[in-house]
């Protein structure tokens, strides 16, 4: 019986993720001491400046303060609770963010 390793399943996935458009970067190249750091420390776990691009691109139209503010509210999830901050951060990603502008 044949099993499927963890190196394979990421492989497919970033092939599938690559036929969608999105660009991979491997992380020792974006690490803070790569060639193209993308992050200031390996406590950092949001690239803020993918982040902030995102955010204008799928929100051209809307000033930049309340694009601030969303950002703002993604980065800053500081409850004690790791589960929470999770289910948070994924319904911001899945459902949007409110501001009012």
């Amino acid at each position: 019986m044949a099993f499927t390793t963890e190196d394979e399943i990421e492989l497919y996935n970033l092939e599938l993720l690559e036929t969608l458009g999105y660009k991979y970067r491997y992380g020792y190249d974006i690490q803070p001491e790569g060639q193209h750091p993308e992050r200031e420390s390996f406590s950092d776990i949001i690239l803020k400046d993918r982040l902030k691009n995102a955010i204008a691109k799928l929100n051209p139209d809307i000033p930049l303060e309340a694009r601030e503010e969303a950002f703002q509210q993604i980065t800053t999830l500081n409850t004690p609770d790791l589960l929470n901050n999770n289910e948070t951060f994924h319904q911001y990603l899945t459902e949007g963010i409110d501001i009012e502008y």
